[in-house]
This record gives structure tokens, C-alpha cells and sequence, in this order.
């Protein structure tokens, strides 16, 4: 990977996938970047080295990578089902695509507030909250996502369902 800005070349090593040898067919290889310092353009290229120890490279391609999300989101939390007996918590990944308040509760299935996770304003990005429910009995929970966008004041909303157990 190169960063396509930078005045000189200078490639870095992101990954390294041994090949399957040698082969009639077509063989397809993935491997996902995912340590991008920042927002921007980055090229990359493919470094084959052959066993007798000759190298090869692919050409370049450039790749538009953006962190910012496009819209506003509430990912699944991880793990779910959350075990009450394990006392680690739960974690929400949410996106907020505009300027916001953003205020990220959780509520039982009566509709009754357990906890509020975040409320606050909040720049465009992506983040994560991390829920350690206690005191509360195993069951279905809500957790909402109310973003309050800053310049229009238009509001969104989303839901999702968490289950905890014993």
C-alpha cells in the first residue's frame, strides 16, 4: 500500500498470503485492509514472489477509502445474547452521518428506561458504546438511536433487539 499524496513512493508491506503452488485452474486470493491510518487515496499493488525466488508486480490501483458514513445506523450488538453470569457488556456500533445529538438508551420490553448509553452531540463518524447491564432481570431489550441532526433539526431514528440471559 502507498498513500497516494505522498511525494515519493514508499510502499509498505500490508499482509502476506502464501500461494497455492502451482495450478491448471483459476485461483482467487482476497485480503482486506484494515489498518488505513486515514481518510484519502491509497494505491496498491501485488508483490508475487515465485520458489525460485523471482519477483513480479501487478500494476497499481487507486482506492477512494472514506471512514465517514453516508447514513445515519445502529449496528447488532456483540455478543448477543449478552450472559448476565459472564459481568462483560455488550457492544453497540452506531453511525451518525450528519452533526448531531445523538442520545442511544436502552429500554425494557414494557418500554421502561434501563440505561442511557450516550447523550451528547456528536460529529460525524463512527463509534461504539459499551452497555454492562446490571441489576436487571434476563429478558428482550430495546436499544434506540435518536439523532437530532444539528442545522435542520430533523430527527431519526433506530431500533434493535438484545437479548439478555443467565
Amino acid at each position: 500500500r502507498d498513500i497516494d499524496n505522498a511525494t515519493a513512493l514508499e510502499w509498505e508491506t500490508i499482509g502476506f498470503m502464501a500461494g497455492a503452488g502451482n495450478s491448471r485452474g483459476e485461483l482467487q486470493y482476497l485480503m482486506i485492509d484494515t489498518d488505513l491510518p486515514h481518510d484519502g487515496m491509497y494505491m496498491y499493488r501485488l508483490r508475487q514472489q515465485d520458489f525460485d525466488g523471482t519477483t513480479s508486480y501487478s500494476p497499481e490501483v487507486l482506492v477512494e477509502y472514506t471512514l465517514q458514513p453516508h447514513a445515519f445506523g445502529l449496528k447488532q450488538n456483540y455478543p448477543n445474547p449478552l450472559s448476565l453470569n459472564s459481568g462483560s457488556g455488550t457492544t453497540l456500533q452506531y453511525n451518525v452521518a450528519e452533526d448531531s445529538h445523538i442520545r442511544l438508551s436502552v429500554r425494557n420490553m414494557l418500554g421502561q428506561e434501563v440505561a442511557t448509553l450516550v447523550d451528547a452531540p456528536m460529529a460525524v463518524g463512527s463509534y461504539t458504546a459499551t452497555w454492562y447491564p446490571a441489576n436487571i432481570p434476563a429478558g428482550n431489550y430495546i436499544a434506540t438511536l435518536v439523532a437530532e441532526t444539528t442545522q435542520s433539526g430533523r430527527a431519526e431514528v433506530r431500533h434493535l433487539q438484545m437479548q439478555i440471559v443467565r
